[in-house]
């Protein structure tokens, strides 16, 4: 039996949903976990990101090296696409605090 390619789009969706909730569940289970002392809590970008990391381990095991590469490129990114949102928001503040101060 084979299936179209709107069946194929709610596998995939419901998939992903399925791996969403796993992935933030798998990281509410690791808070703490490490031991490392913590000077400012964890973004939930950063743990989310390294949830993502260890469940690539996992996939490695498990012999599924492109899915394990994805999870660790979306990592990456995240933790990238985080640091260039706060150096724009300091930028904006520090552009705003100018205005402030010349009018």
């Amino acid at each position: 039996m084979t299936i179209t390619s709107k069946q194929l789009a709610g596998n995939q969706r419901r998939t992903l949903r399925a791996m969403r909730a796993k992935l933030l569940r798998m990281s509410g289970e690791w808070d703490g976990l490490d031991g490392k002392p913590r000077d400012r809590p964890m973004s939930v970008t950063q743990r989310y990101a390294g949830m993502l990391r260890r469940h690539a381990g996992e996939w490695d095991k498990q012999g599924l090296p492109v899915q394990a590469e994805c999870c660790r490129q979306a990592a990456r990114h995240m933790e990238t696409r985080e640091l260039e949102l706060k150096h724009a928001l300091a930028v904006t503040g520090e552009t705003l605090d100018k205005h402030r101060l010349t009018s």
